[in-house]
């Protein structure tokens, strides 16, 4: 590759038209791809402008001269692309040719990349052969140029914009393309996580369903315990009047009828613990009801969320993992749930509270009972 980028070349010597359009087409330098321009129309003209073009993938050197006793005055165009435009230099030189030989004496331009470069070639029946030096291994590189037309040099120019056109379109097409990729995944990427939620809060709902679907029968042991002491303070109730039937009544049997009362009083505070276990039965309850509302919340936002997703999934897949039939179904299930587990409390509740105040009512009575007894005194 020569030391500037892609370019474009154009020269002009005081050779005769015949040996212009004779001329045989020079090679480009290895790694360059030539543009193909016209085969341009001999200018007959002594000393007229003429022009030699080369070319490669990424740009153009168009070289044009005048030349007065061998002497060359003239200027290099360089055109170049980019990813999104052309860039055009212009490096004026003075030179001279003598035989085959050529040299360019470049004063600067807009860019200074050559200012002060002298560059040889050779010039031989209307084919321009320049060497630029290797900026990386100080070799000299060769460019062959073709002669060319101002209008060759403008096509091939028109050419290189196309391309950058091309490109760019092609660049944005790409682009959309890849956009488009990463919304489907996205787009897919929620309905995965949709369904793995909604799954999440249903196998959750599940799971627990079937862990306390005998939840009721934690009543059944406080409710057993609560009949055993219940029917304990009814006989203790019947030792107490047998007690206090008994004659005489003396003080020593009045202190037996007291005795038996203080039984009557531990079993109604074994009753008052049984209250205790209720409350326990009844804080476990109400935990089960608060998740299975917060798993049926669940579930509702995950329905919906699956729903918005699958709705702006334009790839179609993947699908749902769950019908509105289906969802609904487990829904009316938690709805059945609740509302059963509701009820048995509330039941619950009544029934312990019949013994509480059972107990409670027969110890306050047994208790007048006993104060209202009057011993007496032994003869």
């Amino acid at each position: 590759m020569i030391v500037v980028l892609s370019i474009t070349l154009t020269g002009c010597k005081s050779n005769k038209p015949e040996e212009i359009s004779n001329s045989a087409a020079p090679i480009v330098p290895s790694g360059a791809i030539a543009i193909v321009t016209p085969v341009p129309t001999p200018i007959p003209q002594e000393n007229a402008l003429k022009g030699y073009l080369f070319t490669e993938e990424t740009g153009l050197l168009f070289i044009s001269w005048t030349e007065q006793q061998q002497e060359l005055n003239g200027t290099m165009q360089r055109t170049s692309k980019s990813k999104e435009k052309i860039e055009t230099e212009s490096y004026p030189f003075t030179g001279g040719v003598s035989d085959k030989n050529i040299s360019l004496n470049f004063q600067g331009g807009i860019f200074s990349g050559l200012n002060g470069i002298t560059i040889t070639g050779t010039f031989d029946k209307g084919s321009l052969t320049l060497y630029f030096p290797n900026q990386k291994d100080g070799s000299l590189l060769p460019a062959s140029f073709t002669v060319a037309t101002v209008d060759d040099y403008n096509q091939a120019v028109s050419i290189l914009r196309n391309e950058i056109e091309q490109s760019k379109a092609l660049a944005a097409k790409q682009k959309e393309a890849e956009e488009q990729e990463l919304a489907n995944k996205k787009q897919q990427s929620a309905v995965e996580h949709a369904n793995q939620r909604l799954s999440e809060a249903i196998q959750l709902l599940i799971k627990n369903m079937e862990s306390n679907k005998n939840i009721a029968k934690e009543f059944e042991a406080v409710f057993q315990s609560y009949e055993q002491h219940w029917g304990e303070m009814k006989k203790h109730k019947q030792d107490l009047l047998n007690a206090a039937k008994v004659r005489p009544f003396n003080f020593d049997q009045l202190y037996i009828v007291q005795d038996k009362l203080y039984i009557l009083g531990n079993d109604e505070y074994q009753i008052q613990n049984d209250a205790y276990q209720i409350g326990n039965v009844e804080y476990d309850f109400s935990n089960y009801l608060d998740a299975l509302k917060s798993q049926g919340e669940g579930i509702r936002l995950g329905w919906e969320q699956l729903q918005t997703a699958a709705a702006q999934n334009s790839s179609g897949t993947p699908l749902p993992k769950y019908t509105e039939v289906e969802v609904n179904g487990y829904m009316e299930n938690l709805e059945q749930e609740l509302t059963e587990v509701e009820s048995t409390l509330l039941e619950k509740k009544k029934s312990a509270s019949v013994y509480d105040e059972k107990a409670k009512n027969l110890l306050q009575e047994m208790t007048d009972y006993v104060d209202g007894l009057v011993a007496v005194e032994d003869e």
